[in-house]
C-alpha cells in the first residue's frame, strides 16, 4: 500500500435551492465521491452533508462536523465533487481551506481535478473560488431583484392576515366574517382603554380563537411540530393582539419590502419607510384608516409613558401622563365614593402615596384636568393659525443666509466621507478577525444608518421648498384635528394621548396647584421656524408656562 492509498478520506456534499436538483442531487454527489474512493483504493473515514443550504455561509452543520473531525485527527483529505460544494464565498472558502491545511488536511475536488497541497493547482483553485463567488452573487441578485420588482409593481401577499382569505384561483382577497369581527372587537377594546394582556384574556374567556386557528381552517397551515401542546388550544397572548393592532393591512393597504435579509451575512434590517412599497386599496377594509391611525398613536403614547392597568380593566385617563414637579414621581389614580353621588376620580403624587412626609399629595381631580386641557386646545389652535401664516416668511429669512447653508452642506458631506472611510477600514478588520465578524457587522450597520441620516439632512436643506410645504401641511392638519376635537365638546381617551405628552403638577405658594401641559409634536411645535444658523426654534412657549388650577375652578 502506497502513502496515497493510506489516505483517510472524508467526503462532503451539499445541495442548495438554486442548484440543478437532478445533476447535483445529494445522492448523485455521494455516488461520484464514493466511486472516486473505490477507484483509487483510498480509506473511507466519514461523511457529512448539507441540504438546501447556501454556499455563501459557512455556518452549516456539515462544515461543523468537518471542523470536529479535523480537531480529532480523523482524516487526511476532504473530498468534494467541486469547490462550489465546499463554498461559494471566496474569502470564507479560502480561510476554511487554509484552516484544513494548518491541520495537514488537503482538499481534493473531483471534477476540477485540483489538490490544495499542489502548488500548480493553487491558481486554478483561486479562480474557481472567484467564479463560484460571482455566480452565487449573481444568482442571488437576480432572484432578489425579480421578487422585489414584483413587490413594487403589484405587491406580493401569499397569505393575508386573520380576517381575510385569498382565493388563489381568482387571485382575490375577501373578508371572512367571523375572524373579521374578532379583529374589530380587538380595536374597539383597545380604544376603550384595555391593554394587550387584558384583551387577550377577554378573548380567551369568550372562547374566541387565535389567528393560527383560522390559518389552519382557511389555508391548511399547520403549526410547527415542536410547538407545546397548549398552542393547539388556539389561545390568544399579548403579542398576537399587538400584531393585529399594528397590521396596516386591515386598512386595505399592503406594505411590501418592510425588512431586508442578507442571507450570507445573516443580517436583517428594517427598510426605511420611503423605500418600502405601498399598495393602497389592495384589499377590502376591515378597520378604517382613521381608526388605525388613532390606535398607532395610542400604542406609541402608552409605550412612552409606560401605562399599566389593573388586570382585566382599562387604564385611567391620565395614567402615565401626570408627573410631580417637585419629586419627579408619577401619579396614581384614586376612586372616591360619596354616598349616592357619582364616583370621583382623582390623582395623587406617588411620592406622597409611598413616602408620606417627603412630598405633598398634589391632589388633582380628573374633571379639573379635563376642563384645563380642553381650554388649552383653543389657545393652541390660535397659536397654530398664527404660525401657519408666519412660517413661510421665517423660512425665507433663513434661506437668505446662503453662506451658512452651503457650509452646513459641506460639513455634512465631509462627515459622510469620513464615515465611508471608516467602513472600508472596518471591512478590512472584519476579514482579518472573522471570529468577531458579528461585532463588525453591527458597527457597519450603525455607520450605514449614520450616513443615511446625514444624506437625509442634506436633501432636506436642498429641498427646502418642499420642506416648507410639508410643514405647513402638517400644521393645517393639526388645526383640523383640533377643530374636530373642540367641536365634540369633550376629549376622548384616544385624543387625549394624541395631544398630551405629559402634565407636570406643581405645588405653588398658599397650597395652590399649577400645571405645565407639554403637548405632543406637532401640537407643541407649531412655531417651528429657523434661526440664522439654520437651527429649529419655537415661535411660542406658552404651553410650557405654569397654569394655575384656580383658573379652571373659577
Amino acid at each position: 500500500m502506497n502513502i496515497m492509498q493510506a489516505w483517510r478520506i472524508w467526503i462532503y456534499y451539499r445541495l442548495s435551492r438554486d442548484d440543478d436538483k437532478e445533476m447535483n442531487s445529494l445522492k448523485n454527489q455521494r455516488q461520484i465521491l464514493m466511486d472516486y474512493i473505490e477507484k483509487n483504493g483510498y480509506q473511507f473515514a466519514g461523511e457529512s452533508f448539507d441540504d438546501n443550504v447556501s454556499g455563501m455561509t459557512f455556518e452549516r452543520n456539515g462544515i461543523e462536523e468537518i471542523y470536529q473531525a479535523a480537531a480529532e485527527h480523523r482524516m487526511d483529505v476532504v473530498l468534494v465533487k467541486d469547490l462550489s460544494r465546499l463554498g461559494r464565498e471566496k474569502i470564507q472558502t479560502a480561510m476554511f481551506i487554509e484552516y484544513l491545511r494548518s491541520h495537514n488536511i488537503r482538499v481534493i475536488s473531483v471534477t476540477d481535478n485540483t489538490d490544495s497541497f499542489n502548488e500548480d493547482d493553487e491558481f486554478r483553485m483561486d479562480m474557481n473560488q472567484f467564479i463560484n463567488h460571482m455566480y452565487a452573487r449573481d444568482v442571488s441578485k437576480k432572484v432578489r431583484y425579480g421578487y422585489r420588482q414584483k413587490q413594487k409593481d403589484k405587491g406580493v401577499c401569499n397569505m393575508p392576515p386573520m380576517g381575510y382569505y385569498k382565493d388563489k384561483l381568482k387571485d382575490e382577497i375577501v373578508i371572512m366574517d367571523e375572524p373579521a369581527e374578532i379583529v374589530r372587537e380587538i380595536y374597539t377594546m383597545y380604544l376603550d382603554g384595555f391593554g394587550f394582556k387584558a384583551i387577550a384574556e377577554k378573548l380567551n374567556k369568550d372562547g374566541k380563537k387565535s389567528p393560527s386557528y383560522y390559518q389552519k381552517l382557511y389555508n391548511n397551515k399547520n403549526q410547527g411540530y415542536n410547538k407545546p401542546a397548549i398552542t393547539f388550544r388556539y389561545l390568544w397572548d399579548p403579542t398576537a393582539v399587538k400584531r393585529v393592532l399594528a397590521n396596516e393591512f386591515y386598512t386595505g393597504t399592503l406594505v411590501c419590502h418592510i425588512e431586508e435579509t442578507d442571507k450570507a451575512k445573516k443580517i436583517r434590517r428594517k427598510v426605511p419607510k420611503e423605500e418600502q412599497f405601498r399598495h393602497e386599496n389592495y384589499a377590502p377594509v376591515i378597520i378604517p384608516k382613521e381608526v388605525w391611525d388613532k390606535v398607532q398613536n395610542l400604542i406609541e403614547s402608552k409605550k412612552e409613558t409606560n401605562v399599566r392597568a389593573s388586570s382585566g380593566n382599562p387604564y385611567h385617563r391620565y395614567t402615565g401622563l401626570l408627573k410631580c414637579g417637585d419629586c419627579g414621581c408619577t401619579f396614581v389614580a384614586k376612586i372616591r365614593k360619596w354616598g349616592d353621588k357619582p364616583d370621583r376620580v382623582e390623582y395623587v403624587c406617588n411620592g406622597y402615596h409611598r413616602y408620606k412626609g417627603y412630598c405633598t399629595s398634589h391632589r388633582v381631580q380628573e374633571k379639573d384636568l379635563d376642563a384645563l386641557v380642553y381650554k388649552e386646545l383653543s389657545r393652541l389652535k390660535s397659536k397654530a393659525q398664527d404660525n401657519w401664516l408666519a412660517i413661510e416668511d421665517e423660512v425665507k429669512k433663513w434661506l437668505s443666509n446662503k453662506g451658512n447653508t452651503d457650509k452646513k452642506i459641506r460639513d455634512y458631506r465631509a462627515m459622510i466621507e469620513n464615515l465611508e472611510l471608516e467602513q472600508e477600514n472596518i471591512l478590512i478588520e472584519r476579514i482579518r478577525d472573522m471570529q468577531n465578524r458579528a461585532t463588525y457587522d453591527r458597527i457597519l450597520e450603525k455607520r450605514k444608518v449614520e450616513i443615511e441620516n446625514l444624506k437625509t439632512k442634506i436633501q432636506d436643506i436642498l429641498n427646502m421648498e418642499q420642506t416648507v410645504k410639508k410643514r405647513k401641511k402638517e400644521i393645517k392638519e393639526s388645526i383640523d384635528i383640533l377643530d374636530g376635537i373642540i367641536a365634540e365638546g369633550a376629549i376622548s381617551n384616544v385624543n387625549l394621548r394624541l395631544l398630551v405628552k405629559e402634565i407636570i403638577v406643581l405645588d405653588m405658594e398658599n397650597n395652590e396647584l399649577a400645571l405645565v401641559i407639554v403637548m405632543n409634536a406637532p401640537f407643541g411645535e407649531y412655531g417651528e421656524i429657523f434661526d440664522d444658523d439654520g437651527n429649529v426654534t419655537l415661535a411660542h412657549n406658552g404651553d410650557y408656562k405654569p397654569i394655575p388650577l384656580e383658573e379652571v375652578k373659577n
